[in-house]
């Protein structure tokens, strides 16, 4: 990497490991993962819903102070909050048929257009460096508001995708690609850095206008 700055190699590194932070939620939320399915058991869907008052009080202090810190918690709250929705799944408690999945779909849609177009919370729900806020790290209501749209679509799709995996053909290529997509996931940063660092060494990297087509087809 002749001809590239420090920093500039610092940040490629930190690009290409920046996909390995779905483990520690992954594995936090492993840890406590009987726990929380007690409480479950217990209180149902209250217990999401009591978890996601200290994400808004952090994202109204982070809001208000401008400093990250306040929310720090939401990365346990607001990730153990969306793992409760999956407990909530399997034993029926989200709204059922077609008609509760858009709703769901439409009310995190919604929430997420207003939270980030109208609202304050930034557009992007991925971390991107040297933004005054982000969405993903700590989580952010805007996040959550992703992840209820991400539901709703979810069980919107559930029925026709299992109709269609009961068939021979669509089931082999799902097996296919799980055989390969989180190596597939882990290096595809780390593929992206280095043909980037080979474009700008060989200075055929392109800078196209980020408001162009072309900005949108390169990427």
């Amino acid at each position: 990497l002749l001809g590239v700055a420090p920093d500039q190699i610092g940040r490629a590194v930190w690009l290409a490991t920046l996909p390995l932070w779905f483990l520690v939620v992954y594995l936090g939320v492993v840890a406590l993962a009987p726990v929380m399915l007690r409480l479950h058991e217990r209180a149902g869907l209250a217990v999401p819903v009591v978890l996601l008052l200290p994400v808004v009080a952090g994202d109204l202090l982070r809001l208000w102070y401008g400093d990250e810190v306040w929310a720090y918690g939401n990365f346990a709250f607001a990730w153990l909050a969306i793992h409760q929705l999956g407990f909530a799944w399997r034993d029926g408690l989200l709204p059922r048929g077609r008609g509760g999945a858009v709703a769901l779909l439409a009310s995190g849609f919604g929430g997420l257009v207003l939270l980030t177009v109208a609202g304050p919370y930034p557009v992007s729900t991925v971390t991107v460096p040297g933004a005054a806020m982000q969405n993903s790290s700590p989580p952010s209501m805007a996040l959550v508001a992703l992840a209820v749209a991400q539901l709703g679509l979810a069980l919107l799709l559930a029925g026709p995708a299992q109709r269609s995996l009961r068939r021979r053909l669509p089931w082999l290529a799902v097996v296919a690609a799980n055989a390969v997509i989180l190596t597939v996931f882990l290096w595809h940063m780390t593929a992206a850095v280095l043909t980037t660092a080979v474009l700008h060494l060989l200075d055929r990297l392109p800078t196209p206008d980020v408001r162009s087509a072309e900005w949108l087809l390169w990427r």
